[in-house]
């Protein structure tokens, strides 16, 4: 039986930490994430950059399934994130290649434990 790959991305201000679970974590400077008030600053560009970062951990060539990605927006914005705002990176994700994808919010980067069980 094959495994699905499950990725965990931490979305920051300016930049994207993405990982395979198992694997190591890349690094992807992101400018569509550089709006002062919130994160989703270009939906097309994030988009991009999320293309960028599931290719990156493509481990040769090709994911044997679409991936289960765990979306985590690590900076609280002011009032919290929007439930629309939520749903952008969903699709976001989504686009990237993503069979499922999960949004956290706020709080510390997640341990592979933890993305294990929100991705069940």
């Amino acid at each position: 039986m094959l495994d699905k790959p499950v990725i965990y991305i931490q979305v920051h201000a300016g930049y994207l930490a993405a990982r395979r679970m198992g694997g190591p974590t890349i690094r992807r400077e992101c400018e569509a994430l550089s709006r002062p008030r919130t994160l989703m600053g270009n939906f097309t560009g994030i988009e991009a950059c999320f293309v960028t970062a599931l290719e990156g951990l493509r481990i040769g060539g090709v994911f044997t399934l679409s991936p289960v990605v765990l979306v985590h927006l690590v900076p609280e914005a002011a009032g919290g994130d929007t439930d629309v705002e939520e749903r952008a990176f969903q699709e976001a994700a989504a686009t990237a290649g993503a069979r499922r994808c999960k949004v956290v919010t706020g709080g510390q980067p997640l341990t592979e434990y933890q993305v294990a069980e929100a991705c069940r």
